[in-house]
């Protein structure tokens, strides 16, 4: 949520975060973020064979995608900013406090 608040999927797969992108649609799920899982599947999708959990592999990827790509991800950035409340960051928050025993040693 951060990076692509901060610069759009784009630089959600530039960064280190997008290392995870692969696995992102099915946690935004798992928090009940379904909108946001739509959006991370489509954005996921403009990499033919997904994106690369590798950095260095995914930024390889991504000087080969087409125009297409960078254009489904700025009308994405578009829908993403355009959410309303609550943020993926109060959601995962809250699903953290009310599991406390599973990420805090008590």
């Amino acid at each position: 949520e951060a990076e692509v608040n901060n610069g759009g999927f784009d630089q959600y797969f530039l960064n280190s975060s997008g290392d995870g992108a692969h696995l992102a649609p099915g946690a935004l799920r798992f928090l009940e973020l379904r909108d946001i899982a739509k959006m991370a599947e489509t954005a996921n999708a403009q990499f033919p064979r997904g994106p690369s959990p590798a950095r260095q592999a995914r930024l390889a990827q991504m000087e080969r995608l087409p125009k297409s790509a960078s254009a489904a991800w700025r009308r994405l950035d578009r829908r993403f900013f355009r959410r309303k409340p609550p943020s993926a960051t109060d959601v995962c928050v809250r699903f953290i406090l009310e599991h406390p025993s599973e990420f805090f040693k008590i």
